[in-house]
C-alpha cells in the first residue's frame, strides 16, 4: 500500500499537481528541460492557470483533480483501518480492580442495611416497652383509683352508719299526748312523706335524726336542710328548741339538698 501511495502522490512536472499521470500535458511539454521556459507553471503562492490549453481540457483536468481527491480520501481511510483504535476495555488489572471496588460497594451497601434493620429493630422494641410500660402504669392507675373509690365508699357507708347510729340515739320517743304536741308532715325530694310529733321541748336536731332515720336512701350522705315554704323559712340551727325556733301547730316542712 506504501508503494501504491507512492505512485499516486507523484508530482506533476508541469502544474505541481500530486499525480499518477496527467494526460492533460502534451508530450512536448512534458519532456521539457528544466531551463526550457515553462508555459503557465504554477508560480510560489500562485494557482497554476495554464495558456496552451482549451477549454475542455481544463474541464478534464478539474474532474480528474477531483477523482484524485477523492482516491486519496479512500486510500488514507484505509491505511486508518491499518491501525485499529485502542480497545474500550480495560487490562484484566483495571477489571480485577474494578471487581473490587464493586464488592467493596456491595459489602457496604449491605452492612448499611443491616444497621439500619437493627437501628429499627431496637426502636421498635424500645417503642413495645414504652408502650408495656404506659399500660402498666395506666393499670397501675386505674387499681389505684378503684381502690381509692372502694376505700371513700366504705369511709361514707361506715360514716353513714355513725350516723344513724347517732340518731337512733338522739331521736327521743314520740310523745302521746297529743294535746301537748307538734304534728309534722315532712317531704323528701324523692316524694316521701314523713309524719311524726314531737314535742315543743324537742330540739331541731332530733327533728333532723327522724329524717335521716326515715328519709332512706335519698337523704343518708347528704347534705340537707328543713325549709318551711310560706312564708320561706330555714331552721339550719340545730340547738334551738322546735318552741324557740317558732314552730307551733302543724308543721309542714320540706328537705332541701345543700350538697349539689
Amino acid at each position: 500500500m506504501g508503494n501504491a501511495m507512492g505512485n499516486l502522490l507523484s508530482e506533476c512536472k508541469r502544474c505541481s499537481a500530486l499525480v499518477d499521470h496527467c494526460d492533460l500535458c502534451p508530450a512536448t511539454v512534458r519532456q521539457q528541460t528544466d531551463d526550457e521556459p515553462a508555459l503557465g507553471r504554477r508560480r510560489p503562492g500562485h494557482e497554476y492557470q495554464p495558456t496552451d490549453i482549451s477549454e475542455a481540457e481544463l474541464l478534464q483536468h478539474a474532474l480528474r483533480l477531483s477523482e484524485l481527491e477523492a482516491q486519496q480520501g479512500h486510500m488514507a481511510g484505509a491505511l486508518m483501518a491499518d491501525y485499529p483504535a485502542p480497545s474500550s476495555e480495560g487490562s484484566p488489572q483495571e477489571e480485577a480492580l474494578e471487581r473490587a471496588r464493586l464488592r467493596e460497594e456491595q459489602d457496604a451497601e449491605y452492612e448499611e442495611s443491616v444497621r439500619i434493620d437493627r437501628e429499627r429493630a431496637a426502636q421498635e422494641a424500645l417503642r413495645q416497652k414504652e408502650e408495656e410500660e404506659q399500660r402498666r402504669r395506666e393499670a397501675e392507675e386505674l387499681e389505684s383509683q378503684a381502690k381509692q373509690a372502694e376505700a371513700a365508699e366504705q369511709a361514707k357507708k361506715e360514716k353513714i352508719q355513725e350516723l344513724m347510729e347517732e340518731a337512733k340515739q338522739l331521736l327521743p320517743p314520740e310523745p302521746s299526748d297529743g294535746s301537748a304536741c307538734l304534728q309534722f308532715l315532712i317531704r323528701t325530694p324523692d316524694g316521701r312523706r314523713l309524719k311524726r310529733a314531737f314535742a315543743a321541748e324537742n330540739t331541731i336536731a332530733q327533728v333532723y335524726a327522724f329524717v335521716l332515720l326515715e328519709g332512706g336512701e335519698a337523704v343518708r350522705g347528704r347534705s340537707f336542710r328543713l325549709v318551711e315554704t310560706m312564708p320561706r323559712r330555714t331552721y339550719e340551727d340545730r340547738d334551738l328548741t322546735l318552741a324557740a325556733a317558732g314552730l307551733k301547730g302543724p308543721c309542714t316542712l320540706l328537705v332541701e339538698f345543700i350538697d349539689d
